[in-house]
């Protein structure tokens, strides 16, 4: 029987407390290094290196603290994959991506031109590639089954992590669209994956939504190739090559 609202958040709550228990533990003892993940370390390592390619999606927050940061944007080759042509191709109801943390993208789409490269990805690219994911718990991706079936397919967490609900057995022969992977294929295998480019400017819709319109200056943008018909990607196949 489906429970109240409040005491099924309560249950969601304490399942998430207990899975990063669990992970908690199991990270104790296995000499992990995060020194990588401070920020003043990767500010350095950026610094002292010839460049960096730099690929976003979701919040700019890091970005804009790099920005902050002398001389670093300069060695930074940075893709994001944020902001429309078109309001209405938008996956959820409000701006796309940006919208997670609005100061920090207008903030780092106004200083692009201090990056090596800036380029953005805008949501209707993302989207003209379709993943299929045939047999991804038999190969092994348990996690990101999981992760598809709750946020992509909508499932309820309870019976995913039961087993009730699984890709293999309720969504078999859905595609779903993954914009950040997305982003990755067409900047690193535009051979496979072909792209126009175009330059664009941020415009302000209604003081929240950040709106991308075609400009002859601006942020450069790839744009889907005019005519070419992206095949759906097999996403276990993709994985596996590079597993």
């Amino acid at each position: 029987m489906k429970l109240p609202r409040l005491q099924r958040q309560e249950e969601i709550r304490r399942w998430y407390k207990n899975r990063i228990k669990e992970a908690d533990e199991k990270l104790q003892n296995s000499n992990i290094d995060v020194g990588c993940l401070d920020f003043r370390h990767l500010a350095e390592r950026i610094m002292a290196a010839d460049g960096a390619m730099f690929t976003e999606g979701a919040s700019f927050n890091l970005l804009r603290r790099l920005v902050d940061e002398p001389g670093v944007a300069a060695k930074i080759d940075c893709v994001v994959q944020a902001g429309t042509l078109d309001l209405a191709k938008i996956i959820f109801t409000n701006q796309f991506n940006i919208a997670l943390d609005r100061e920090s993208a207008a903030y780092v789409l106004d200083s692009s031109h201090l990056f090596r490269n800036f380029v953005a990805v805008p949501t209707h690219t993302s989207q003209s590639i379709s993943f299929s994911f045939d047999k991804l718990e038999e190969n092994g991706f348990f996690s990101l089954a999981r992760w598809i079936l709750c946020f992509n397919r909508g499932e309820d967490p309870f019976k995913v992590a039961e087993g009730h609900v699984t890709l293999a057995g309720q969504h078999r022969d859905a595609t779903i669209k993954l914009p950040d992977l997305a982003m990755i294929l067409l900047t690193f295998d535009f051979e496979a994956y072909p792209r126009e480019t175009s330059k664009v400017e941020v415009q302000v819709v209604q003081g929240e939504s950040l709106l991308f319109v075609q400009s002859e200056s601006g942020i450069l943008a790839f744009l889907p190739k005019d005519g070419h018909i992206y095949k759906t990607v097999d996403l276990v196949a993709l994985l596996t090559s590079v597993h």
